[in-house]
Formats: C-alpha cells, sequence, structure tokens
C-alpha cells in the first residue's frame, strides 16, 4: 500500500480511538471493526476487486456521452465484476444477471447502439424509423439526468415563489437547459 494511504488510514484509526465509545454506539462498533483483522481483509478484497466502480459510476453520470460509449463504459463494469473470484463473484454475477434480466429494454438499447455504430443489431428494431434511432445518439442509461430535471423542476415550483413571473420562468428554463 502507498505511504499516504497507509497514513490516510492509520490517521482515520488514531482519530477514531480518540472518540469516547460511551458517546455513541457508532463508536463502540467503529473501534471495535477497525480492531479487527478481517475487515481489513474484507475491506482489501473490495479495493482490489471493486476499485474500479467510482470511476465507471462517474463516466455514467456524465452528461452528452454518446450511447454506445456509455454502454461500453457500462459492459466493460460488468465484465471485470465477471472476473471478480469466488463466491462473493458469483454473489456479483447473479446479481448482474437477476438485474439486468428484469430490465426488458436493455436488449434493446444495446441494439440500437449496434446500429449507431455502424453494426447490424443483435435484435430486430421493428417499429423505429431512421430519425428515431438517430435520436438515441446521446441518450442516457442512467436516470442522474432524470433527477437533475426533477431537483430542478422542484426548484423553479417553490412555495416561496409567490411573484415568480412567466418571463422569469422562461429565462430560468433557458438558463437550466443551457448548462
Amino acid at each position: 500500500m502507498p505511504k499516504h494511504k497507509s497514513s490516510v488510514r492509520s490517521r482515520v484509526e488514531s482519530y477514531v480511538n480518540t472518540l469516547d465509545a460511551a458517546e455513541a454506539a457508532s463508536i463502540a462498533a467503529t473501534q471495535q471493526l477497525l480492531r479487527e483483522d478481517s475487515v481489513r481483509e474484507q475491506l482489501a478484497f473490495i479495493k482490489a476487486n471493486l476499485g474500479h466502480l467510482p470511476q465507471g459510476i462517474e463516466r455514467l453520470e456524465e452528461r452528452e456521452v454518446p450511447l454506445a460509449e456509455s454502454l461500453e463504459v457500462f459492459e466493460g463494469i460488468i465484465r471485470v465484476l465477471d472476473m471478480i473470484p469466488n463466491t462473493a463473484g458469483e454473489r456479483f454475477r447473479n446479481k448482474c444477471k437477476f438485474v439486468l434480466s428484469r430490465n426488458p429494454d436493455y436488449e434493446r438499447i444495446r441494439s440500437i447502439a449496434q446500429v449507431l455504430r455502424g453494426d447490424s443489431p443483435d435484435s430486430s428494431l421493428e417499429g423505429f424509423s431512421p430519425s428515431e434511432l438517430s435520436a438515441f445518439k446521446f441518450a442516457p442509461i442512467t436516470s442522474v439526468d432524470v433527477e437533475r430535471s426533477f431537483s430542478m423542476l422542484k426548484y423553479i415550483r417553490d412555495d416561496r415563489r409567490h411573484s415568480f413571473t412567466f418571463e422569469n420562468l422562461k429565462m430560468v428554463l433557458v438558463i437550466y437547459c443551457n448548462q
């Protein structure tokens, strides 16, 4: 482990140990966990096998990323999860298969991405016109943009906006749409 990460861990550990365990059950539990070797081993396993997830998730949350590129990132994450050894890896694989099987449009999105890359799709895309398929070029595969939109809408519809005029609404929407 690099020296700076080791020192950060030891600083966190020493700080937690300075806290009074009688003040909160969570402090006592954390102090107990930090003394157990199995926790350190499990954290090492997580870091070694799941350390790529934060970067992948951040990449999937970015705006204006082509659909084909987003799917490549997602499928790369799945491939790495498939390589995790032993029973923990089996649980990850089963969970991924279960989640994907519960998403009926995943295969359709994959086929659309194949068309946008210039490849032949794995499944039929009947009912989509060429202009509809091309509109998927920057389609997000996560709900982050949707959540951002609802957050903005909640801000606009706040009860404290008694004098919010239609002209102000138009200006706010233009600002949000150009971000």
